[in-house]
C-alpha cells in the first residue's frame, strides 16, 4: 500500500485504534496520520538501503523470464524518493527492470489496479491476461485480481512470513514449516492463482501459465 495509506490502516485496527484513544484521550486524527507519516520518511530514507539485498535466485529467475521473451516492470507503495533508493541499489546488484512506479504516482496505490495498468502501458503488454502480478501481500494479490490479471503470491521470503534469511535460516524445520504453510494459506485465501516459497519458482510457474494460456484460459 501507499505508506501513508498503510499507517492510516493500521491506525484503524481496533487494537491501535483502543491503544491511542487510552494514550490520547481521543480517537487519531487525520492530522496525526500526517505527522506519523512525516517522521516515517526520514527514518525510511535513513535506513532503507541497508535492507535492499536481493532474495536469493531473483537474478536467475529473471534472466530465465526475459529468455521466455517476458518483460519486467517493477511497482511499490513507496514513494519516489524511496523507490529510488531501492531502484539504485538492486540495479548495482544486477537488478533492473525496464520500468518502476510508485504508489504516489497513481491515484492510489493497492490494492487499486493503477500500477498494473502503467506497467502494461509503459511495456506495451495487454490483454491482461498476458500478464502477471508476483507480490507477497495479500494488497498485492488484491490488486492482481483487481486489475484482471494472473496472481503469483510469494510466501516464504515474503512479508506474511516476515523474517529476515538469518531469522528464517535460525528456526528448526518444523518452525519454518508452520510459518510458511500459515503465509501460503493466508495468500491463497487472499485468491491467489499460484503461491510460491520463492522468486527461483516463477519459470516454472510462467510455464504453468502459458499452458493455460494456450488453451486460452483467462484468470
Amino acid at each position: 500500500m501507499e505508506k501513508r495509506a498503510h499507517i492510516e490502516t493500521l491506525a484503524a485496527h481496533p487494537r491501535i485504534a483502543a491503544a491511542w484513544q487510552a494514550q490520547h484521550g481521543r480517537p487519531m486524527q487525520p492530522a496525526d496520520v500526517d505527522a506519523m507519516y512525516n517522521d516515517f520518511v526520514p527514518l525510511l530514507l535513513a535506513v532503507l538501503e541497508q535492507h535492499s539485498t536481493l532474495i536469493p535466485g531473483l537474478n536467475q529467475a529473471i534472466a530465465a523470464l526475459q529468455q521466455m521473451g517476458i518483460h519486467i516492470a517493477a511497482s511499490t507503495g513507496y514513494f519516489v524518493e524511496a523507490m529510488e533508493l531501492v531502484r539504485q541499489a538492486a540495479a548495482r546488484q544486477g537488478y533492473a527492470p525496464e520500468f518502476t512506479i510508485s504508489a504516489n504516482q497513481v491515484p492510489a496505490g493497492r490494492p487499486a489496479p493503477w500500477m498494473i495498468y502503467r506497467a502494461m502501458e509503459a511495456t506495451g503488454v495487454y490483454p491482461p491476461q498476458a500478464v502477471v502480478a508476483v507480490g507477497d501481500t495479500v494488497p498485492d494479490v488484491q490488486a492482481g485480481l483487481n486489475a484482471g490479471v494472473w496472481t503469483v503470491a510469494v510466501a516464504q521470503t515474503g512479508n506474511e512470513v516476515g523474517l529476515s534469511e538469518v531469522e528464517f535460516t535460525a528456526l528448526s524445520p518444523s518452525e519454518q514449516e508452520d510459518r510458511v504453510r500459515k503465509a501460503r494459506n493466508t495468500l491463497a485465501a487472499a485468491g491467489a492463482h499460484y503461491v510460491i516459497d520463492g522468486v527461483w519458482d516463477l519459470p516454472r510457474i510462467m510455464g504453468k501459465l502459458n499452458e493455460r494460456l494456450s488453451r486460452r484460459e483467462v484468470p
